[in-house]
């Protein structure tokens, strides 16, 4: 058993940790620790992991959160925006977002960050200066190199201000 100093990322304060190995002896020794009035938690290895993926033609860009959720969009859109939660993410963890032109199956374009704990997340992605092509598309989601989630748009003729 070690004790650590550090800083609750959520809100700033310190805070001193009590790690305990989660055995038969851990488990004596929490309950122990429990009738001295110490304050403790058991700390449980967690992965990483990514959900509620949206696209969409605008976010917030205080709360990373998507605003106008679409699955088409027009060929004069002035970008495209993918936001996403991670959850119990450890330092290091890397996210990426790649954009796929199904016709030809390729990476139109792709962006990585990295982060750690609970947060969403979000990517930008703007079109060549001719715009958009026209078509299917996918954008796929990366956590630390497997693919997370697969999100499928389309790309269509209509303008921006036929499509709200």
């Amino acid at each position: 058993m070690f004790a650590r100093k550090g800083y609750d990322l959520v809100s700033g304060r310190r805070v001193r940790r009590i790690r305990i190995p989660v055995v038969a002896g851990g488990v004596v020794a929490g309950l122990l620790l429990a009738t001295l009035g110490v304050s403790f938690r058991f700390l449980f290895p967690r992965d990483a992991t990514l959900a509620g993926g949206q696209l969409a033609r605008n976010i917030d860009r205080r709360l990373i959160t998507p605003i106008d959720i679409t699955r088409r969009f027009p060929r004069d859109a002035s970008a495209i925006y993918v936001t996403a939660t991670v959850l119990h993410a450890p330092l290091g963890t890397k996210v990426r977002a790649s954009l796929y032109e199904l016709s030809t199956d390729r990476s139109a374009s792709s962006f990585e960050l990295v982060t750690v704990g609970t947060r969403n997340i979000g990517f930008e992605f703007l079109p060549a200066p001719a715009g958009w092509s026209l078509g299917k598309y996918e954008m796929r989601l990366f956590l630390n190199g497997e693919e997370a989630e697969r999100l499928p748009f389309d790309v269509v003729t209509e303008t921006a201000s036929s499509l709200r």
